[in-house]
C-alpha cells in the first residue's frame, strides 16, 4: 500500500472521529438545553406552553445578562485594542478588504466544514457574492 492511500485513510479516519465527537458534543448540549422538557408528556399542554414561551433557549443563552461579555472585555483590553487596529487598517486600504473577504469566505468553509459540511471554497465565495448584492 503505497504512502499516500495510507495517508488519506488514516486522514479518513480521523475526519470520522472528529465528526463523531462534535455529534456527542452537540448531542450533550442539546440535552442539557433541552432538559426542561425530559419530564413533559409531547402534546400536552405544559409542553406547548413551555414551547411556545422561548424560556428554553433564553435560560440558557441568557441574551439580557452582558455581564460575561463585560468581563471578558475588561480582561481582554490589549486584544481588543489590538483587533480595533487592525479593524482601521483593514477598512482603509481597499485592498485588504479583498484580502479580508478571503479570509471570511475560508473561515465560513471551515465552520460548517467542522460540523461535516462539505462547503467549497468556491461555494463559500458565490454565498458571498450573493449577500453583498
Amino acid at each position: 500500500m503505497s504512502i499516500s492511500i495510507k495517508l488519506l485513510k488514516h486522514s479518513a479516519t480521523i475526519k470520522s472521529q472528529f465528526r463523531a465527537y462534535n455529534t456527542r458534543a452537540r448531542d450533550e448540549l442539546l440535552r442539557k438545553v433541552y432538559a426542561p422538557f425530559k419530564g413533559l408528556k409531547e402534546g400536552s399542554p405544559e409542553y406547548k406552553s413551555l414551547a411556545k414561551s422561548g424560556k428554553v433557549w433564553e435560560e440558557y443563552h441568557k441574551p439580557g445578562d452582558d455581564r460575561p461579555y463585560l468581563a471578558i472585555q475588561a480582561t481582554m483590553v490589549k486584544e481588543l485594542e489590538e483587533i480595533n487596529r487592525w479593524k482601521q487598517l483593514l477598512e482603509y486600504n481597499n485592498k485588504k478588504r479583498v484580502f479580508t473577504t478571503a479570509l471570511i469566505n475560508e473561515y465560513a468553509r471551515q465552520s460548517v466544514g467542522i460540523e461535516g459540511n462539505n462547503l467549497g471554497i468556491a461555494q463559500a465565495n458565490t454565498i458571498s457574492v450573493k449577500l453583498a448584492k
